[in-house]
């Protein structure tokens, strides 16, 4: 029965288009069935790769690249990203003299990536990011976040969704792996836009139940789609199972204490947001987001089916006192979520962002940042 109420929500979307035109994240039907294609096709297309970056330089009389670096950790001293790309760019000139330095109109980005005392060294494959001086990618579209780089695809998720901002699969796997799910765990992300981080879960973990949960209409639509690709093209792991729901954060249709794991990425609050009504009159970010953790703390478990211990919420988000603010503004329920370790630093797309790991207690326990 739920196999078939999302089949009927993607066959809805598909045929009426459904959300209005008043929404800046609607999809058209047009676009829609264009979806439809391109998850029916993706798996033969993973098995037909496009050119590289690299092949189109080769075909350009002068390829022009740029060094760029990434750090993280706190072993580096001594030096910074702009010497690491010096010496990249020099090394590059020493194999291809040929080959011109642009910072922005570039052909071939070389990329450094330090994490603590590893590094590693690499060329992107896909051309999706690539942003030159006027803020266009060359030869290509406009810089979109609802397109998937070439090295980070899977087929049972669209290639692009227009309209609708969604997180890496990449990403998504790496939120996984620091929430732990564990057998016969149920795993919720409330903010689950197309269905990313859900069908991920059940996609590369066994036995979860995962639910992707939000009240966007074409988001919801959009992940009743990849949950229907995912479960017909056999590519969930034994045991999972993976469904869409169309549901607000804070009022979500589940039984307390029926959650294990909750692994969302919230809004940046520029396409989306936690708001409700106009900046005067609707409810704040703040009180949305802190609307939202009352309501992750009533579903979580205070004892976990699989791994023992209380339930957890592995959150990515932009601001560090949105969140803090949010926790202070819990409504005193039974439960309440609280912050288990420091938060962690990332960079999200250019956008620094934070890691936040909570777990739920009773009101007794106090919010505290390890």
């Amino acid at each position: 029965e739920e196999e078939e109420e999302e089949e009927a929500a993607a066959a809805e979307g598909e045929a009426a288009g459904r959300a209005t035109s008043s929404s800046s994240s609607s999809l058209t039907k047009d676009e829609l069935k264009a979806l439809q294609s391109d998850d029916s096709d993706a798996e033969s297309d993973a098995h037909q790769p496009e050119k590289t970056v690299v092949e189109q330089a080769q075909q350009s009389s002068t390829p022009k690249f740029r060094a760029s670096c990434v750090r993280g950790g706190s072993k580096h001293s001594g030096f910074r990203s702009n010497d690491v790309m010096a010496c990249m760019g020099a090394g590059v000139r020493q194999v291809f003299p040929e080959w011109d330095i642009s910072i922005h109109d570039y052909d071939i980005e070389v990329q450094g990536f330090f994490c603590e005392d590893s590094f590693a060294a690499a060329i992107w494959l896909g051309h999706e990011w690539r942003v030159n001086s006027r803020g266009k990618v060359r030869k290509g579209q406009d810089r979109n976040y609802n397109v998937v780089p070439l090295g980070d695809r899977r087929p049972y998720l669209a290639h692009s969704v227009p309209h609708l901002p969604r997180l890496r699969p990449s990403t998504a796997h790496l939120l996984l792996q620091l929430s732990n799910p564990k057998f016969g765990e149920t795993l919720l992300d409330p903010f689950g836009g197309v269905g990313t981080v859900a069908v991920e879960a059940a996609c590369s973990f066994p036995s979860l139940t995962c639910i992707s949960s939000d009240k966007d209409v074409s988001a919801y639509h959009v992940a009743c789609n990849h949950c229907g690709v995912a479960r017909k093209g056999g590519w969930l792991k034994p045991g999972s199972i993976v469904k869409s729901r169309r549901w607000d954060a804070r009022k979500l249709k589940l039984e307390d204490d029926s959650v294990d794991v909750i692994v969302s990425d919230l809004p940046f609050l520029n396409k989306c947001t936690f708001r409700d009504g106009s900046a005067k009159e609707g409810t704040s970010a703040r009180g949305g987001l802190a609307a939202s953790l009352s309501e992750m703390a009533r579903v979580l478990c205070l004892q976990r089916r699989g791994l023992g211990g209380a339930g957890r919420a592995t959150l990515l988000l932009q601001s560090r006192k949105l969140l803090l603010d949010a926790l202070a503004m819990q409504t005193k329920t039974a439960k309440n979520m609280v912050l288990k370790e420091a938060l962690r630093p990332v960079v999200i797309g250019g956008f620094p962002c934070v890691v936040a790991t909570l777990d739920v207690q009773p009101p007794s326990g106090e919010a505290r940042v390890e």
